[in-house]
């Protein structure tokens, strides 16, 4: 039994791979708005302030709308591991 979840989540190591490169890339244009944002501060600062807050409200809005695709393991599932 064991052996058989083993082999199903080797498989799922393409999709996590995936999801690594995106993680990687969503933290490099983050890392580059907070660096422009603390660049452009002095000379724009109510503009820059905008600029955050709605790019964090629309952060917001797309986490909660996305679907949660993580699998919940049962209790019957627990036990038998």
């Amino acid at each position: 039994m064991k052996h058989r979840l083993l082999i199903t989540n080797y498989q799922k190591g393409g999709e996590n791979m995936d999801n690594l490169f995106q993680y990687v890339l969503h933290y490099v244009l983050l890392t580059i708005m907070v660096v422009g944002a603390l660049l452009l501060f002095p000379f724009f600062p109510k503009f820059v302030l905008f600029l955050a807050f709605f790019i964090m409200l629309g952060i917001a809005i797309i986490i909660s709308t996305r679907e949660d695709t993580t699998q919940k393991e049962n209790r019957v599932q627990r036990v038998k591991l």
